[in-house]
């Protein structure tokens, strides 16, 4: 009995580390761009809810595809795409481009390294 329940307390805890891990990804993610953009405080959180929503579709996209690293590929560009237009949408197309500048730019410096 002492086993089924530490068994479950695990379970539990590692399920809720991984929530965390989705949540502390989102948070930094969505405070870059709020950064970069100049969001305000009202923007600034339905970023985060759509940076969170992003990820956690992806997390299930991992889980349904396992080992398929090509079906991964496919359905996760597809979640990115619609996570664009929402935030662009959302945002608006000048404050858009300037993350999009930003993000072309830290590319950019990444590769040279």
């Amino acid at each position: 009995m002492k086993k089924l329940l530490l068994i479950a307390l695990l379970g539990l805890s590692f399920a809720g580390n991984a929530q965390t891990q989705i949540d502390l990804g989102a948070k930094k993610v969505s405070e870059s761009m709020t950064t970069v953009m100049a969001l305000s405080s009202e923007e600034a959180n339905k970023v985060y809810d759509l940076v969170s929503t992003r990820n956690k579709d992806k997390k299930a996209l991992k889980e349904k595809f396992g080992d398929d690293v090509e079906g991964f590929k496919v359905e996760g560009k597809e979640v990115e795409i619609q996570f664009n237009k929402d935030v662009k949408a959302f945002v608006g197309n000048e404050k858009w481009k300037i993350w999009a500048d930003f993000k072309k730019a830290e590319n950019e410096a990444k590769a040279k390294n």
